[in-house]
């Protein structure tokens, strides 16, 4: 089956052995010390950042983890009732003004996405599908949960969110301070 294609018949994992559950465990252990570690040294999303590099470096080490599709599917219950409980209706203000923003920024991030999409189909031969996710505003973690359930498997989607989280967290917050500073923000 070609990269980035597949659909959940297919895909569908065979039952974890203990091998694979002991893998599983030490792997989160270590990325759960890494999060601990990271909050301790007050690095910015080091919850998502530490467990990411650790388990990023035990699969380049040959310590590959197995992760249940459950596991996946109680990560996403867990980040979408997050963000659900961020959202307070009371703050919204006009419901015409904030539709028609969210109207207007869905095109806008479609049309990039589209049209880079297709740049990076022509350049890098990444198939349309794949290039497209990689310029969607979702982060790293909400991409690897996402991707998977739409049939897009891809290490190279991935990498490019893992890229993107780190410029997001240790560099952009620093140039918005510098451009809110020098324009009177």
């Amino acid at each position: 089956m070609p990269e980035g294609t597949g659909d959940a018949a297919v895909r569908k994992k065979p039952a974890m052995d203990r091998r694979g559950w002991a893998r599983l465990s030490l792997a989160l252990a270590a990325a759960s010390a890494g999060a601990w570690l990271g909050n301790r040294l007050e690095v910015p999303a080091a919850s998502i950042l530490f467990p990411l590099f650790i388990a990023f470096a035990l699969n380049l080490s040959g310590f590959s983890i197995p992760f249940p599709g459950w596991l996946r599917q109680a990560a996403q219950v867990v980040s979408g009732a997050y963000i659900g409980g961020l959202l307070d209706p009371g703050k919204f203000g006009n419901p015409v003004t904030v539709l028609s923003a969210v109207v207007i920024t869905i095109a806008v991030l479609l049309a990039n996405a589209y049209f880079f999409g297709r740049r990076m189909e022509r350049r890098f031969q990444v198939p349309l599908r794949e290039g497209m996710l990689m310029l969607t505003p979702a982060g790293a973690g909400d991409m690897a949960l996402i991707s998977a359930d739409i049939g897009v498997s891809s290490p190279r989607l991935i990498l490019v969110q893992v890229y993107r989280l780190l410029i997001a967290t240790a560099i952009f917050p620093h140039l918005c301070l510098l451009l809110a500073r020098a324009f009177g923000g």
